[in-house]
């Protein structure tokens, strides 16, 4: 009995397994960064409240509100509206 049980949950485990090896690429987290940047190549983004700017991809910009997002499309005209750069993810 504890055998038959031990070779079913190893044949649940195998085609678990199958099932993540074939999955796509395109289902990790790393792809989402990737389609983010495609979309906004040169952009940077910064807090109306803050005086740093971000890459897309940094995860401090991730933690910005959506309604307190600005977004520059070169890091020179972030410094020129007084930002500076993030010191983590350095656009």
């Amino acid at each position: 009995m504890q055998r038959n049980i031990a070779l079913v949950l190893c044949a649940v485990f195998f085609a678990i397994a199958l099932l993540f090896a074939t999955r796509p690429a395109s289902a990790a987290p790393a792809a989402k960064a990737a389609v983010v940047s495609a979309q906004r190549a040169e952009e940077v983004v910064a807090s109306a409240n803050s005086d740093k700017y971000h890459r897309l991809t940094c995860d401090y910009a991730d933690n910005i509100l959506e309604e307190n997002k600005v977004y520059y499309k070169t890091p020179a005209d972030a410094e020129r509206d007084d930002k500076y750069a993030c010191s983590v993810c350095r656009p």
